[in-house]
């Protein structure tokens, strides 16, 4: 996922944001975006992703450097949703 318009406009309110992306991505995550009103981030990944331990592990290492704690939550889609490939 790239997003030319709200990720600059949020760079001053996560400035990790770009580095932490190029690593998720590098760790072939599915996505990675900013999401809602605070500077949060959603990394998605397919349901049979082998290295969730890896990507919680960057993002905490990442945040870390910076003495900032996260809340990881995990989740999944809702029964009735459909994932739509473009």
């Amino acid at each position: 996922m790239f997003d030319d318009i709200i990720e600059p406009a949020r760079k001053p309110l996560i400035p990790i944001y770009f580095k932490l992306k190029e690593k998720l991505l590098k760790v072939n995550v599915s996505g990675v975006c900013v999401c809602g009103t605070r500077p949060s981030i959603l990394v998605m990944v397919k349901q049979n992703y082998k290295k969730l331990d890896k990507v919680k592990e960057v993002i905490v290492h990442e945040y870390g450097k910076h003495g900032i704690r996260v809340n990881i939550m995990e989740t999944n889609i809702a029964p009735e949703a459909q994932v739509v490939q473009p």
